[in-house]
């Protein structure tokens, strides 16, 4: 019964939620069912093993490491063009690091997409029963690789403009040769750095392509699925991480949780 103070739209939309979380559940259940059986391969299955390796992590980790690599390669050789002998920052060009900037957010931005809608497509892939419309998840994409790239290149420009300062400042302290300046500038661009974050903004695109889709799906279907968090389990994975791995998790803590971290967020129906 409908009470004085509930809207009936709102007791209707709370029905069909509930009704399509149960279909969900009873999907579910039926492919559980014939999985048990000899010889059974379920479709969700089929597809899941297709997703995983339709989603290759190593390659969009290798493409945005070497997007990275060239953007610092080029942004190296300006700086060490533009600082002289003896090096003088102020010699860098009017508006030089707002052009670093939109040097790396134009490579990065598309990878970082690229891999959302990726992420988005394996998911989808692996659960026939998710429809979403695809047009949606490509706007999310769009969107989240535009907000997010902003603040990343910003971070990485604003670590980069104030370690150059500390190692032109220290050369006056102590003089040293120009040359091993200029070395020591050239280890602010170190592959390592680029593989770092290669890693880490890959986990977070494939993190955030998924969420795109369960987002869209409640706001679609009335389907609500949860966050669980999952280690790779091996000797690598940090203390942080291993103690989250199979618990049901907030958005706070979906993965990455730090530099370098291989860690995966999945979602599934609650039980």
């Amino acid at each position: 019964m409908i009470g004085f103070d509930e809207p009936k739209e709102k007791v209707v939309k709370s029905e069909n939620r509930e009704l399509a979380n149960a279909f969900w559940l009873a999907l579910n259940h039926v492919e559980q069912w014939i999985g048990t059986q000899p010889g059974a391969v379920t479709v969700a299955g089929a597809f899941a093993r297709k997703a995983k390796a339709d989603f290759d992590r190593d390659k969009w980790e290798q493409d945005l490491q070497a997007a990275l690599s060239k953007a610092d390669d080029a942004t190296r050789k300006r700086v060490l063009a533009a600082i002289g002998d003896p090096p003088d920052l102020a010699k860098l060009p009017r508006g030089f690091w707002d052009d670093v900037r939109a040097g790396y957010a134009a490579v990065i931005m598309p990878e970082l997409e690229a891999a959302f809608l990726d992420a988005a497509r394996a998911f989808i892939e692996s659960e026939p029963s998710i429809g979403v419309n695809w047009d949606l998840v490509n706007r999310d994409a769009s969107q989240w690789a535009a907000s997010y790239t902003f603040e990343l290149v910003k971070g990485i420009t604003g670590t980069t403009r104030d370690a150059l300062q500390e190692k032109v400042a220290a050369y006056f302290k102590a003089p040293t040769t120009i040359g091993a300046l200029r070395e020591s500038i050239g280890t602010l661009f170190d592959p390592v750095r680029a593989e770092s974050i290669a890693i880490t903004e890959i986990t977070r695109a494939a993190t955030s392509g998924e969420a795109a889709v369960v987002n869209l799906l409640e706001l679609d279907s009335g389907i609500v699925m949860e966050a669980v968090f999952n280690t790779v389990e091996d000797e690598r994975v940090c203390p942080l991480c291993s103690d989250l791995d199979g618990k049901v998790v907030e958005s706070e803590d979906y993965a990455p949780k730090h530099p370098r971290c291989r860690c995966r967020t999945t979602f599934r129906i609650p039980k």
